[in-house]
């Protein structure tokens, strides 16, 4: 256990810390992820002439300087503190990684597993629920060309009450959805610029939040959810990246849910926000702030939520041709 002086420590307490820290490993990675956002901040910082100061001077000056801004942006409770102060780590974390510009002639190039949940109403009123997945890719220009191409995958049950409801009913025949495979002409997907969004996280969150960029219903989760699409594609510039983390610090009503594993079971860190009867929570990887998965639920009987739809999203890369995948 580090002494109470030690300025990560005295920063966690500071937020109130209710993450949990699973294990040696979990508390190594939040610790660096802390000390990268001081030492960003503290470059951050106007300084009249270099001069020296005692290590311990230096780390509580530090210090302060988060503390002040980090309780200026944080939402109110001590839940909402945590989440905002590990959205700000992670802002500083995505500050400091290369981006992935892309080119002319160039594609980015994405795979992911998606699952969606549908309901079947039988003539008896009595209905049934099925996952339905699939595996999608996409390559994307920058002029607004690109393709996309899915295949079917499994159908299961929700639960096994939602099978004995199927079998109940006479075992109906169950969805199957069909290969696709579409080419897009330029301009016909949608395409925004990363200029068109500010650096400072209140106006990027205002202008998100008028939906006249991007659009979207009203409301904080949708705003989650169009923050994250916009997180999603690892061409956007680690400025704007950071500003996207800083954005989402700012919505009241997320909260942090520590160490969970994301649809595909990779490990991440996990950020909810609820409203309504909807859950909206997103997995991030804390090392290269990559959206590892996402996952949008319902509220169930008993405090219990069932899965709407997620997304394990397994690959991206930078490709030169609209056939191409990047090398395993």
């Amino acid at each position: 256990m580090p002494e109470p002086t030690d300025p990560i420590v005295a920063l966690v307490a500071a937020l109130g810390d209710d993450v949990p820290a699973r294990d040696d490993l979990a508390r190594a990675r939040a610790r660096a992820r802390l000390e990268r956002a001081l030492a960003r901040e503290a470059a951050r910082r106007p300084r009249p002439r270099p001069r020296r100061r005692a290590a311990g001077l230096a780390a509580a000056a530090v210090l302060a300087v988060v503390l002040v801004a980090a309780q200026a942006l944080l939402p109110a409770g001590p839940g909402a503190r945590s989440a905002a102060a590990a959205l700000l780590a992670v802002a500083a974390t995505a500050e400091g990684r290369p981006g992935a510009p892309l080119g002319p002639g160039a594609y980015a190039y994405e795979l992911a597993r998606l699952v969606e949940a549908h309901t079947y109403r039988t003539i008896e009123g009595d209905g049934f629920e099925v996952l339905v997945a699939r595996e999608v890719e996409t390559w994307a220009a920058a002029d607004g060309s690109g393709r996309l191409r899915a295949e079917p995958g499994a159908v299961r049950f929700a639960t096994p009450e939602d099978e004995a409801r199927w079998r109940a009913a006479g075992a109906p025949a169950l969805p199957a959805t069909e290969p696709r495979d579409e080419r897009y002409a330029p301009g016909e997907l949608p395409v925004v610029a990363a200029d068109a969004f500010p650096s400072d996280p209140a106006a990027l969150l205002a202008l998100l939040e008028r939906r006249t960029v991007l659009d979207a219903p009203p409301g904080d989760l949708q705003t989650l959810d169009l923050i994250a699409d916009l997180l999603r594609p690892a061409t956007a510039p680690p400025e704007q990246r950071a500003a996207l983390f800083r954005a989402a610090a700012l919505l009241s009503g997320i909260t942090v849910d520590g160490e969970v594993l994301d649809p595909a079971g990779r490990p991440g860190v996990g950020f909810s926000l609820v409203e309504g009867d909807r859950r909206l929570q997103l997995v991030f990887d804390p090392t290269t702030t990559e959206l590892l998965g996402e996952r949008t639920l319902r509220a169930g009987p008993q405090g219990t939520w069932r899965l709407v739809q997620e997304a394990a999203y397994l690959a991206f890369a930078v490709v030169e041709g609209i056939d191409e995948r990047p090398s395993a």
